[in-house]
């Protein structure tokens, strides 16, 4: 918490809302009158002007990140001899932010190599001006390499349509020295519109249940992989398509 809490106060998040409207005007008709009684048998109503096309639907819109210039933390790595091990943490978010359609969303993070310190994982409310945190939990020791999630429906957290909200996992090296923590952070909204796209956070969720019911697809791994580098993260791609044991490329 103590690292979100240093983080939240630097931000200042800004709004820009535009919703043009119109109004478009309908055409005047006219119906064809006056026809002579052995044409009307195959005569049909008739327009001055020919219809216009039903408009087409409007695509949905691609997400917007309300915050543009924050710092990406996303990574974060120690110095030897600091920690029992020298692990890259990575938190699995789009930057600077990034939507989900869900209540209670799984977090993802990845750790390069086995860990046998504590991992602490935080949420806040980014739009508070009281930081506390939403969730605070501890991930005891041993955890091993690879990609892990918090799921906040495991702890009855729910993020509220509309609002930010920032994650961070830290490798808790030494209770006394915080700074010498491993952290790695990102940002979440709650999104407001449905069927709004660019829902990374989602399409993550989606896959990776997919790969915990078929953990040596490959097929399944390049999706998520893929996922990843359009995020900028391709150390965690390139590890989630290393050579599964049985299962060739």
């Amino acid at each position: 918490m103590k690292h979100l809490t240093l983080t939240a106060c630097c931000i200042v998040t800004g709004f820009a809302l535009s919703l043009p409207l119109s109004a478009p005007s309908a055409d005047k008709s006219s119906i064809t009158v006056g026809l002579k009684s052995d044409q009307r048998a195959g005569a049909s109503l008739t327009s001055d002007r020919p219809a216009k096309p039903p408009a087409a639907t409007e695509p949905a819109k691609p997400f917007i990140p309300r915050v543009k210039d924050a710092p990406d933390r996303r990574i974060g790595a120690a110095t030897r001899g600091l920690c029992k091990t020298a692990p890259t943490l990575a938190a699995l978010a789009p930057h600077p932010t990034g939507p989900t359609m869900h209540e209670q969303p799984a977090l993802f993070w990845f750790v390069s190599t086995a860990v046998t310190d504590p991992i602490e994982f935080s949420l806040i409310d980014d739009d508070e001006k009281v930081i506390r945190p939403l969730l605070e939990t501890r991930i005891a020791p041993p955890v091993q390499p690879g990609l892990h999630q918090v799921r906040l429906a495991d702890s009855g957290v729910r993020l509220e349509a509309g609002k930010r909200y920032r994650w961070s996992v830290a490798v808790l090296c030494d209770p006394e020295h915080p700074s010498n923590d491993i952290v790695a952070m990102g940002a979440i909204e709650r999104s407001e519109r449905p069927g709004e796209a660019g829902l990374w956070y989602d399409e993550v969720m989606a896959i990776s249940e997919q790969i915990q019911s078929a953990p040596s697809d490959m097929n399944l791994r390049k999706k998520r992989a893929s996922l990843l580098d359009q995020v900028n993260l391709p150390d965690v791609a390139a590890y989630d398509l290393r050579p599964v044991a049985g299962v060739s490329r």
